[in-house]
């Protein structure tokens, strides 16, 4: 009998442009949320978050959205609560960002700094070239 277990795995993003943050993206999310007293918000997107680690892209939660970028989604009483993220394989997800809100739409905002993370981790990494390095 194989008993085999697909572990899934999480990363967690940095925009390309604020490598050096003292946060992940997501984390920054967080603890904004946590701040506006949201936190009926906040313990709904650790559920969320918990239930794909759990599932994967089975959880209850997911959402397609474009391509590689997909959304946890549910309702509470602080309001909707959403998290972004990035799939990069069957089991690696990037957690993005997330956000609490009254309206339906997605934040666009937040979704153009995540796909900016996507396209830093599709681009391949180019090392300048030294004056001193072989040619």
């Amino acid at each position: 009998m194989n008993t085999e277990i697909m572990a899934n795995r999480f990363y967690l993003a940095r925009h390309p442009n604020r490598l050096n943050a003292k946060h992940p993206l997501i984390i920054e999310d967080f603890l904004e949320i946590a701040k506006s007293s949201k936190r009926i918000c906040l313990k709904k997107m650790i559920e969320m978050t918990q239930d794909l680690y759990q599932n994967g892209l089975n959880s209850r939660y997911q959402k397609h959205l474009i391509g590689a970028l997909f959304e946890l989604k549910d309702r509470t009483k602080d309001g909707g609560a959403r998290v972004y993220f990035l799939r990069l394989t069957d089991t690696e997800f990037v957690l993005g960002r997330a956000e609490c809100k009254k309206e339906t739409a997605t934040n666009e905002t937040m979704l153009i700094s995540l796909l900016d993370v996507l396209e830093a981790i599709e681009t391949p990494f180019v090392k300048e070239r030294n004056n001193h390095d072989p040619i």
